[in-house]
């Protein structure tokens, strides 16, 4: 399989490669940054430019969870936009890297476990996380 985002209409494509033919049409609130397969390839996570994080059910194509949203009557500084996602090897927690930090979420009860906060005064996003296996219980290194 493989997805594509579509600029400006918040849906997520998704195509079966060996087929060449779309299988699904996800449709979320806002322009999606990133997405990410889980290790069993049953839920797509997606990540959008103004912060909201979506779980989606591959089978049925539709919603199972949003992890984070966006409140577009919020504060300014309420707004975390979130730039990447990624599946701990056992699927267990998504990561999301946004402007703020790195947030740590237990995929099964939809819950933040953990946050890694950017540095004080720093503006800079996470725009890649990756998870190394290394024998550390799939802990981010």
């Amino acid at each position: 399989m493989s997805t594509t985002g579509l600029p400006g209409a918040g849906e997520v494509k998704v195509w079966d490669v060996a087929t060449g033919r779309e299988r699904a049409t996800l449709k979320g609130p806002q322009l999606v940054w990133s997405m990410a397969f889980s290790p069993d390839g049953k839920t797509l996570a997606s990540a959008s430019m103004l912060g909201t994080v979506l779980l989606w059910d591959m089978h049925t194509g539709k919603r199972t969870a949003t992890l984070q949203r966006f409140n577009p009557s919020g504060r300014e500084e309420d707004i975390n936009p979130a730039f990447s996602v990624a599946f701990s090897p056992d699927g267990r927690v998504l990561a999301v890297g946004t402007l703020r930090g790195i947030t740590l979420w237990d995929v099964k009860s939809e819950t933040e476990k953990d946050q890694v906060p950017t540095m004080s005064g720093s503006r800079r996003r996470h725009s890649a996380i990756p998870y190394i296996t290394n024998g550390l219980g799939g802990r981010l290194t």
